[in-house]
Order: structure tokens, then C-alpha cells, then sequence
């Protein structure tokens, strides 16, 4: 059909380029303060794009009768975030330095130039390396029972009042939901911090680069040959 026919008109999409995700990139583009900031995010994960934290709907793991919103740490390009700050194992260290390049690359296959493309390179590492400091380790992720941390909406604040909790979880259509489950409450305290920290133009940098790295294999060859170079030969072997 249409669908398959497009998919398969390489021509057309290396002619596109990114012209394919501007819809999603123009979201990013929208972002003027921390408000619209959250709007995004929850925006962008509507289409499978990640941020700082995650949402999902699933079972209740004291009540399996009911389903609840859980929340959780994400938003790193790295496989975990021992990449980001265990120095000692070779395999991390290669990818880890391999990150900045991948970064810069694939905002100058959107139509950055160099400089800029190094610079915001050089910020979004930085920036997650943050969040990777921040989120729970894989140990301490196993431990189910520390993971569920029920908060009513109403006490969403006491992470912080810098992400708006309110127009996110409306934006995602969980705007009805009284309860959430924090898998990693300290990381949320963290995260909010970090919404302060960051200008919006930080955080428009990151977000587009997080667009890129969701939808490149989709894009024009040269754009999805970047991708695979890092995702499939450099962290994948």
C-alpha cells in the first residue's frame, strides 16, 4: 500500500532529511518557559521521544485489579548510566567519548553549523551526565519494594516547583489520575533542580538532539548512517 510505498521511496526520503520530523522538532521549537518546557516533553513522549522521566500505565503491583501511573528516571543516550561515570571500564570509556561526536554530528545533519554543534554537544553531555549521577542504579532499580513510592498529585510539589507537573500530566492525558507511583523519588527531588539549573535554550538543545536520536534511523541515509555507526557498531559492537 501507501504506507509501504512510501517507506520504501528512498529518494524521497533523503530528500526530505529532516524535513519528515519538523512537526516534532517544531515542538521543541515552541518552548519559551518552564511550562511549555513540561508541555513538550509530555508532547514528545506521546511519540515515543524520552526525557527526564517516563510515564506509564500498568498494573498496580499491590493490586493487579487496578492500573496506575507509575514514573520513572530515563532520558540518557547511553545504555545505563555506569556509562557515564564508571572511568574504569574500557567498553564505557569508548562510548562515553564517542557521545559528544555523535551528538554534534547529528545536530549538523539537521542544518547546525559546526561551532554551534560542538557547543551544544559539549552542554547536552553535561546535562546528562547530571541525570545520569541522579538515577538509581541497577541494583538498587531491582528492589521492587523501594520502587513504589504511591504520591497524591496533590503532593507532587515536594520534589520541587520547577516541573510542572500539572500541565504534563495533562498533556498526556492523565490529567484525571490522583495518585502517581515515583519509582525514584530523590532522582525527582534532583530532576527538578535541574529544570532551574539548565536555561531553556539548554534544554531546547537537548530535546532536539533527543528527536534526532529517536527518529534518525528513519531519515535520510546519511543522517540514519550516523545513528547506526553509534548505536549499532559503537555501543553494539
Amino acid at each position: 500500500g501507501d504506507a509501504f510505498a512510501s517507506w520504501m521511496d528512498e529518494e524521497a526520503i533523503n530528500r526530505l532529511g529532516v524535513e519528515s520530523i519538523r512537526p516534532e522538532l517544531a515542538i521543541v521549537d515552541g518552548i519559551t518557559d518552564r511550562k511549555s518546557l513540561a508541555e513538550a516533553m509530555a508532547r514528545l513522549q506521546k511519540v515515543g521521544v524520552s526525557a527526564p522521566c517516563g510515564f506509564a500505565v500498568r498494573p498496580d503491583l499491590r493490586n493487579s485489579s487496578v492500573n496506575a501511573v507509575y514514573v520513572g528516571q530515563s532520558g540518557i543516550t547511553l545504555p545505563d548510566r555506569d556509562y557515564y561515570l564508571d572511568m574504569k571500564n574500557e567498553n564505557f570509556n569508548q562510548a562515553r567519548e564517542a557521545l559528544p561526536g555523535y551528538i554534534r554530528n547529528m545536530l549538523v545533519a539537521a542544518g547546525r553549523d559546526l561551532v554551534a554543534a560542538e557547543a551544544a554537544a559539549r552542554t547536552i553531555v553535561d546535562m546528562e551526565t547530571a541525570i545520569a549521577e541522579a538515577q538509581w542504579d541497577k541494583v538498587k532499580n531491582r528492589d521492587t519494594q523501594a520502587r513504589y513510592n504511591p504520591v497524591p498529585v496533590s503532593g507532587l510539589t515536594s520534589f520541587g516547583e520547577n516541573f510542572d507537573w500539572s500541565v504534563t500530566l495533562t498533556t498526556l492525558g492523565l490529567g484525571d489520575a490522583d495518585t502517581l507511583i515515583v519509582q525514584q523519588p530523590d532522582y525527582f527531588t534532583a530532576m527538578d533542580a535541574m529544570i532551574a539549573a539548565r536555561s531553556i535554550e539548554d534544554w531546547k538543545d537537548y530535546l532536539t538532539f533527543r528527536v534526532l536520536d529517536a527518529f534518525g534511523d528513519q531519515l535520510d541515509s546519511r543522517t540514519a548512517a550516523i545513528r547506526f555507526e553509534f548505536r549499532n557498531r559503537t555501543l553494539s559492537g
